[in-house]
């Protein structure tokens, strides 16, 4: 029995625990938000849309499921507008992540954090600090949703299935980020790629997001399907490798890094 609590149920949170139904990766999913009429709103609908799907226990519930929960995935903070950075939010978003871990270790929560809040990689570090977890029960939502869009766009521009393609995206979650061309393979091979392919790829990743910000106001499906992919590692002990937030207590942010996943969360 996996049983994983999500703080958040807006429209990332929400879809988070409706891609896990869909994938079947866990066997009750809690939804903890402030706004308990949305969150029950939330809930009915998925409820509703089980069938031969999932069976999948949903509810609302509040910080004490979180005492009994596998995996605490932590999507609650204010969002990014138009023209705003990751780090604008930082401030605003710092004091909200506190308040929430500091609730959450109350309950003597002793499972796997998984953070997704942005600025993901400083708030990483922000919640590892105050959970006080073992080493490598926290981590956060990193360059997974930047690697997924990185083979997407290669795919398209090859005109080849994201199957066959292995790549990678490290460093800062944000206008910083880079990409491991030297890890780039496709069907098992080595790519290369130009100077001047390099340069542009790096540009459309980085401001991927910025583009769908401004056009629907938010991202929800691309990084529930790659918070999906990390769950998977951890409730299924499935060790894949990922670029994930890693805690450093000696830096501001966390690192984002390549480390291997499994259920004891980052294996170092």
């Amino acid at each position: 029995m996996k049983k994983v609590t999500i703080i958040g149920a807006g429209l990332v949170g929400s879809t988070i625990a409706y891609t896990l139904m869909l994938k079947n990766l866990a066997n009750k999913i809690v939804l903890v938000d402030l706004d308990e009429k949305r969150t029950q709103s939330e809930v009915l609908d998925l409820r509703h849309g089980h069938f031969d799907l999932s069976q999948a226990d949903v509810s609302n519930g509040s910080y004490e499921d979180c005492k009994d929960s596998d995996l605490v995935i932590i999507t609650a903070g204010l969002a990014r507008k138009p023209g705003e950075t990751r780090i604008d939010l930082l401030n605003k978003n710092k004091v909200i992540m506190t308040d929430i871990c500091t609730q959450i270790q109350k309950t003597g929560f002793n499972g796997i954090a998984l953070i997704v809040s942005n600025p993901v990689d400083a708030l990483t570090n922000v919640a590892a600090e105050v959970l006080q977890l073992p080493k490598g029960k926290v981590l956060g939502s990193g360059c997974v949703v930047d690697t997924s869009r990185l083979i997407a766009l290669i795919a398209q521009r090859l005109q080849i299935s994201v199957q066959d393609i292995e790549a990678f995206v490290v460093g800062e979650h944000g206008e910083n980020m880079s990409i491991d061309f030297n890890t780039i393979q496709i069907n098992g091979k080595k790519h290369i790629f130009s100077p001047e392919e390099q340069q542009d790829l790096t540009q459309a990743i980085r401001t991927t997001g910025i583009k769908i910000i401004e056009g629907k106001g938010k991202t929800y499906y691309g990084i529930a399907l790659s918070v999906a992919e990390i769950s998977k590692a951890i409730l299924q002990n499935r060790p894949t490798l990922l670029s994930v937030s890693v805690p450093n207590p000696n830096n501001q942010a966390a690192d984002v890094m390549l480390a291997t996943v499994d259920q004891n969360g980052i294996k170092f």
